[in-house]
This record gives structure tokens, sequence and C-alpha cells, in this order.
């Protein structure tokens, strides 16, 4: 980890943002992936990959590397948070 880096204590779910984003545009049926699929990644039990970001880039706009950081930095999260949970614990 660099000086310089960012990393907050607290990181949302990318499917908090994708779900911010579905409801302001009012699209979440326009989007070509799968209505499961969406709700998987929104409760946190599928990743963002590669594939899926790229959809979504296509359908939102949103850059797919904006989602693929998003997915990277919150699953980096959750291993700190578990690391520090695991030092606290001893």
């Amino acid at each position: 980890m660099s000086m310089n880096e960012y990393n907050p204590d607290d990181v949302t779910r990318p499917g908090e943002t994708l779900q911010e984003i579905l409801e302001a545009r009012d699209v979440p049926l326009r989007i070509p992936v799968s209505v499961t699929m969406v709700r998987a990644i929104i409760d946190d039990d599928a990743l963002i990959t590669t594939d899926i970001a790229q959809t979504l880039e296509k359908a939102l706009g949103t850059p797919a590397s904006f989602w693929l950081n998003r997915e990277r930095r919150y699953r980096e999260s959750l291993k700190r948070k578990d690391h520090a949970d695991d030092h606290n614990q001893d």
C-alpha cells in the first residue's frame, strides 16, 4: 500500500451503487443482464466480473473500469476488516 493511497475503513458494496444508478435512471429491465444476476450483485451474492462490467458499461455508460475497481476495492476492504478482526481477537 502506498503512503498516498486512500483506503477508507468502510467501503459500500458495488451492488449498492448499481441499485442507486438503476433507481435513478429507472432502467432495471433494459439492462442485458438477467434480473437474477442484477439482484445477486445488489445483494452481494455475485461478483462483478469483467463480462458484467462491460455489459454495464454499454447499458449505463459507466466505464467497465469503474465497476471492476468498485468490486476490487470492496473485496480488499473486506479482507482488511477480516484481518483487523483477527488481530483484535488475539
